[in-house]
């Protein structure tokens, strides 16, 4: 993440992705999921749909 907020955090800031709104909560620290010697790779989590609409 200091990689796009630089001099701040990143919680709170908000991302627009496939025309949806979102709220950073969270970061999460270096996740590799198939192969533990693989290089880093960014991802993304969103939450899941939970029957409401945010307003």
């Amino acid at each position: 993440m200091r990689r796009y907020w630089r001099n701040t955090s990143p919680v709170g800031q908000r991302l627009i992705l496939w025309d949806k709104r979102y709220e950073i909560v969270g970061v999460a620290g270096n996740v590799r999921h198939d192969d533990l010697t693989a290089a880093d790779a960014r991802k993304i989590y969103v939450p899941q749909y939970q029957g409401h609409t945010p307003p």
